[in-house]
């Protein structure tokens, strides 16, 4: 018998959890920093609007510092969640900062027992990554309900991918841009690109083998950028990726004004494009004012030649 505890990508096939449908009940909780309030209720009014019977956990609003209570309280909620046979899905109110402190405390034994949706992005990544790679779990990097649930048509995006479990969508936009040419499949991985950089060399690290990495950043500089490329390099990561999806990538900087810089296409450059990968760069996904969100573990075609990224499974059951 499979040991779920121990289990990984490698030793796990994926699986996908069960498809939301009006009626069932959700889970609303913070697993990093305390969400603000301001945009709360639109998240939870449109998670309401589907049928959906909204648990809101009573801990979203805690303080210690710059966290949503300590590590142990913000795991033991996880855990709890997870365990709950009559949750379907488990959304994130809010990133920031704190998420990979949790994942010590995180009963995997529990979690990989009981497959559930699971939604957030950004400091969020950590989760996602420690939940692809554990459990073989399918998770949804979307929209957050203090953050932008409910704030344009790519909520709805996001409820098409939870609800349909025929829903393989195509995106093309016009400010995506081929880097490399050529088609590549995969199963998908990645997320906000300073976490993903964290946990290498740790059991949680992104899976790479036979997979599409998408990553994207926020308020970074050019030469972090380069840095956390250049450990994925040297750990062998990027080698092994079947390509390349670049979400956004946003208010990214240079640091000391006086010197000149690398722009974000020559470090891609450096990296990405010299591995002879596909390379797509500006899918809208991520910090940025357009966020399509993605399932992370499913199959994916990235097309470079036509410029095109799609996704060739179903992400539920």
């Amino acid at each position: 018998m499979l040991d779920l505890k121990n289990c990984s990508y490698k030793e796990a096939q994926l699986v996908k959890a069960e498809h939301l449908k009006s009626g069932d009940r959700v889970a609303v909780v913070s697993l990093a920093s305390t969400p603000f309030k301001e945009k709360f209720d639109r998240g939870i009014k449109f998670l309401k609007d589907y049928g959906l019977d909204v648990v809101i956990d009573e801990h979203i609003f805690d303080e210690y510092g710059y966290l949503a209570g300590s590590d142990k309280t913000r795991a033991d909620i996880l855990n709890e969640y997870f365990g709950d046979k009559s949750i379907k899905a488990i959304f994130s109110t809010c990133g920031g900062y704190g998420s990979g402190r949790i994942l010590p405390y995180l009963d995997f034994d529990i979690i990989c027992k009981n497959r559930k949706i699971f939604v957030g992005y950004s400091d969020i990544t950590s989760l996602h990554l420690a939940l692809n790679k554990k459990c073989g779990l399918i998770t949804f990097y979307g929209q957050m309900v203090a953050v932008d649930l409910g704030k344009d048509e790519n909520s709805h995006t996001l409820m098409r991918y939870l609800m349909d479990k025929a829903f393989t969508p195509v995106f093309k936009f016009d400010a995506m841009r081929p880097l490399n040419k050529g088609i590549a499949r995969g199963k998908l991985f990645g997320g906000c690109l300073t976490l993903v950089d964290a946990l290498i060399g740790t059991e949680f690290e992104v899976e790479s083998k036979d997979s599409i990495f998408f990553f994207e950043e926020v308020e970074e500089h050019f030469h972090d950028i380069d840095r956390m490329l250049l450990h994925l390099k040297l750990s062998k990561k990027l080698e092994e990726f079947n390509g390349f999806l670049a979400g956004d990538m946003v208010d990214i900087t240079q640091k000391d004004k006086k010197r000149a810089t690398l722009t974000l296409d020559e470090i891609y450059r450096e990296y990405l494009i010299e591995t002879n990968k596909p390379v797509i760069s500006n899918f809208p996904s991520g910090h940025g004012e357009v966020f399509v969100p993605l399932p992370l573990g499913v199959s994916v075609e990235l097309n470079a030649d036509e410029n095109y990224v799609k996704i060739i499974e179903g992400s539920v059951s």
